[in-house]
């Protein structure tokens, strides 16, 4: 996987072979499935979900085709359809209000990334003005001031939402 707007040169500027061998390298688009050898990208082409990566050993004649996945860095959240314990998400403030009482887990249970990309979400308790290491375990009720942190998929990116809970009305 790679970064959103990552080039043909930063990918292969990223890669080592195993064995220390020399390696050749080529990107091509996707056509239907296998790589387009009549459309390669070079230098500061913008690599897409479904380009491919042809490495070639030192012999010249062995191959390998990897299908290049771009992953999102998405870290806004907002609610999966109907949800009772969420109450509002601002992204923007990193603010997050829960209905109590509300679980660690019900609260990953109701959330999900705007773009539909895969993020992981952990729960802290305050620890200052910033999450504590510890995890809070999911079946664990929240407290105001506890901290939801949001890793996008590409894990590039870390947002953490400040949780206020409050009685329902």
């Amino acid at each position: 996987m790679v970064v959103p707007d990552c080039t043909v040169d930063q990918l292969i500027a990223d890669i080592e072979s195993t064995d220390e061998s020399t390696q050749t390298y080529a990107v091509y688009e996707d056509h239907e499935g296998s790589p387009n050898m009549d459309s390669e990208k070079t230098g500061e082409d913008v690599l897409v979900t479904g380009d491919w990566l042809i490495v070639t050993a030192e012999d010249g004649e062995t191959t390998a085709e990897y299908d290049i996945a771009v992953g999102s860095n998405v870290t806004e959240i907002e609610v999966v359809e109907v949800t009772p314990n969420i109450l509002s998400i601002d992204n923007v403030g990193e603010e997050i209000t829960v209905t109590d009482p509300t679980t660690a887990g019900e609260l990953k249970a109701q959330i999900q990334s705007t773009d539909g990309s895969t993020q992981t979400y952990t729960l802290h308790e305050n620890d200052g003005d910033s999450p504590a290491t510890a995890e809070i375990a999911d079946a664990t009720e929240l407290n105001t001031t506890d901290w939801l942190t949001v890793e996008s998929e590409n894990q590039s990116q870390v947002s953490n939402l400040q949780i206020t809970v409050t009685a329902p009305d």
